[in-house]
């Protein structure tokens, strides 16, 4: 037997340079082939747990080795430390392990650092404090995938001829493990998985987790949203396109889609129903709180290309006679959608519109200051069946955020902000008679 030599204090190795090597026995005798590695979850650099053995190609059955398991590592073969007894026959030894070789080569992870989803190719290992090890990297390049086919030799005649490699096979593109989320991983119960998930995709702001979504299968795209907490699912759903919201909407269960729909603002729910076809439009409504999908249903009966089809009827109103800081303790205390209108509406004892504050100008006022004294009477507004033409002329000829919708009467219908109205010139950019 060869003398061993002593592992220096760290070295980094990727694990395609350990699966399939041979594993031997003390006395030398080969016991199979590093066939996976066990990690642990939810830490930033998850620690190596266990080693997997094949004993044959055949073979069916697994050995698990608690780490440190071998006498050196990387090494061709590796040598067990322990008796050849200690190891067990187990597919999975513990429950919260993530299994490298069959649960992230080749996968899709997200890329929380810069909002991508991105294919593992090859995952850099650091071997630590004697053979402790843990995952640092993964690598996403080409010349991870090569290595790992095992191209790198066959292929370098071709790259001498060449004079070199092409830029796309010589640059390592390595993300640090603490960025990177695996999508799906049965290695982890479900508690521990989405707890992990949710805390990496918080991180993200709705658009770039939308974008995400977009590259994802119908497998992934789901458990992403499946695994947000329902505010910013309902806010990353906002942000998708009527085809991918659909796929999403179909694969959750309808109970999940009900609650991802009444998070929403009404007038959002409204348009990605509205997109949806008849059979699923009907089995969302359903799903719905009756309350909300009453609302919802009112917005739909709407003529398109109008204010009371695009305006939000959840609107902030706070009567006559209002102090200043009364308002801020109700904004403070509220749902967060309380802020969405971008000003407060002022109403007479009737629901009447009287007036308008703008935050900015409420955000200034003196505490003790009476709604009356600082709202913008006979604000601009329009009628639920005002064309959007119409409101995008008062929006920039008054320079608004907002704008309310009232009925014959004067009563407060809704409010159109400056965000429906982009979202509607976005949408009709490309149709006759409407603004680009």
């Amino acid at each position: 037997m060869a003398d061993q030599v002593a592992p220096r204090n760290e070295e980094f190795f990727f694990l395609s340079r350990v699966l399939g090597v041979p594993v031997l026995s003390r006395d030398e005798e080969e016991i199979g082939r590093l066939v996976d590695i066990g990690c642990s979850a939810g830490e930033h650099f998850p620690r190596v747990l266990t080693y997997y053995v094949r004993p044959s190609l055949w073979s069916r059955v697994v050995l698990a080795a608690p780490a440190p398991a071998f006498v050196a590592l990387p090494a061709e073969p590796l040598r067990l430390a322990g008796q050849t007894s200690e190891l067990q026959a187990a597919a999975r030894r513990l429950p919260d392990e993530i299994l490298l070789r069959r649960e992230i080569l080749d996968k899709q992870m997200v890329d929380t650092d810069g909002a991508r989803v991105v294919r593992v190719n090859d995952v850099h290992l650091l071997r630590a404090r004697g053979n402790e090890v843990r995952a640092i990297h993964v690598d996403i390049g080409t010349p991870g995938l090569l290595r790992r086919l095992g191209w790198e030799e066959a292929l370098a005649p071709l790259f001498r001829v060449l004079g070199g490699r092409p830029r796309l096979l010589a640059e390592e593109r390595l993300l640090s493990w603490k960025y990177v989320l695996p999508l799906r991983s049965e290695a982890l119960p479900r508690d521990l998985r989405l707890s992990v998930t949710q805390r990496q995709l918080d991180l993200l702001h709705p658009a770039e987790l939308a974008e995400i979504l977009e590259d994802l299968d119908r497998f992934e795209g789901p458990a992403v949203l499946q695994a947000l907490d329902v505010p910013k699912a309902a806010e990353t759903l906002a942000e998708l396109p009527p085809e991918v919201q659909q796929l999403l909407l179909e694969a959750l269960d309808l109970k999940r889609a009900g609650e991802l729909l009444a998070a929403m603002a009404p007038d959002e729910a409204a348009d990605l129903i509205e997109e949806m076809p008849s059979r699923l439009r009907e089995r969302l409504l359903g799903a719905l709180p009756a309350a909300d999908a009453a609302t919802v249903e009112e917005l739909l009966s709407q003529e398109p290309d109008t204010a009371g089809s695009v305006m939000n009827p959840e609107v902030f109103s706070v009567p006559l006679g209002t102090r200043v800081a009364e308002v801020g303790r109700l904004l403070r205390a509220g749902p967060d959608e309380l802020v969405d209108g971008y000003a407060v509406t002022v109403v007479d004892a009737g629901q009447r519109l009287r007036g308008l504050v703008p935050f900015h100008d409420l955000v200034r006022a003196e505490p003790e200051a009476a709604v009356d004294d600082i709202m913008h009477p006979d604000p601009p507004h329009v009628s639920p069946d005002e064309h959007m033409d119409e409101v995008a002329e008062l929006f920039d000829r008054f320079n608004l955020l907002s704008l309310p919708v009232v009925d014959a009467d004067g009563l407060i219908e809704g409010i159109v902000t400056v965000d429906d109205l982009v979202a509607w010139m976005r949408e009709g950019k490309d149709r006759e008679g409407r603004l680009t």
